[in-house]
Order: structure tokens, then C-alpha cells, then sequence
């Protein structure tokens, strides 16, 4: 079947800087670095990203506060991203591969707390801002506008011969 020749997948490639990407979802996402789109926000704070991932890790590490933990005989040292984890593990432990079995993602004790607060400020944006109460009108102007009168359809006005309801 393979023969030793490799498929030819399709390619689309950036006509800013001519990468080639695998398809055009791809394309779409790498454009975000050419143009400096960042539609994926922080559900806690003002920071937005071009990508989902980036995101969910923000809002993981900083605002609940979710680290990795090395499981290699009770070293129990804690990171914030993957990265960090596997040039712990390869550094201190010599583990080269298979680095998803060494590790795990955790709550810490500071993620109920830090999920609260979140809540909390969270809430606290969602309410409408207090507003001043209007100024009172002056007596020499009218409290409403004298709107003209319109036609409309309805059942009333279509037996009566379009006369106005």
C-alpha cells in the first residue's frame, strides 16, 4: 500500500509570507498573525488571544489557578504550563518521552478561592451602572411628541377598507 512513497496532502499556502498550511482552517487561523486579530477574550480580565487554547490556558493557570504537578517518586514540584513540565522531567528525572504519564493538572488550594473572586467580580461587572436621576423638564416644554398617525395592517383595518385603527 505505502510502497515507501508518501501521500501528497493539499496545501494552501499565506500570500503574506508564504508558508504553507495544511487547509483552509489553518490558513484562517494563521492569518490571525499577519493581521493581529484576537477575537477569544478572558471571561475574568481585559487580556484577548488569537487562539481558543491560549485562552483556556490563560484563564487556567492565572485566574484559577490550575498547575501541573510531577508525579516522578513524590517530587510533587508544580508548573503552570507543559512546557515547563517536560524540561523538568527531562532535565531531573531524564524522562524523554511518554511525558503525559509523569504529570497531571491540578486544582491548588488557592482555586476555590481564586473561582469566588472570579464569580464575584464577574457579577459585580454584569450589574448596570448606577445612573443619575434625570433632570426635571421645564414646564414650557411637552412631556411627549405629538407623533403622526400612521397606517398599519392588521385584521381591523383591512375589513373596515384601510381606514385608520
Amino acid at each position: 500500500v505505502h510502497d515507501g512513497v508518501r501521500r501528497v496532502r493539499l496545501q494552501v499556502q499565506c500570500a503574506e509570507c508564504g508558508r504553507m498550511l495544511a487547509n483552509r482552517q489553518e490558513l484562517t487561523k494563521h492569518m490571525r498573525v499577519h493581521t493581529g486579530e484576537k477575537p477569544f477574550a478572558c471571561r475574568f480580565c481585559a487580556r484577548t488571544f488569537a487562539f481558543s487554547s491560549a485562552c483556556s490556558r490563560h484563564e487556567d493557570a492565572i485566574h484559577h489557578h490550575r498547575r501541573f504537578f510531577c508525579l516522578v517518586n513524590g517530587c510533587g514540584q508544580s508548573f503552570a504550563a507543559t512546557p515547563s513540565v517536560r524540561v523538568h522531567l527531562s532535565r531531573n528525572h531524564q524522562i524523554t518521552s511518554e511525558y503525559h504519564r509523569f504529570y497531571e493538572k491540578r486544582d491548588t488550594d488557592a482555586t476555590a478561592a481564586a473561582a469566588l473572586a472570579s464569580l464575584a467580580d464577574l457579577a459585580a461587572s454584569a450589574l448596570p451602572a448606577p445612573t443619575t436621576p434625570a433632570a426635571p423638564r421645564r414646564p414650557d416644554r411637552p412631556t411627549t411628541r405629538a407623533r403622526p398617525q400612521r397606517w398599519h395592517r392588521c385584521r381591523v383595518s383591512r375589513r373596515s377598507g384601510g381606514t385608520l385603527t
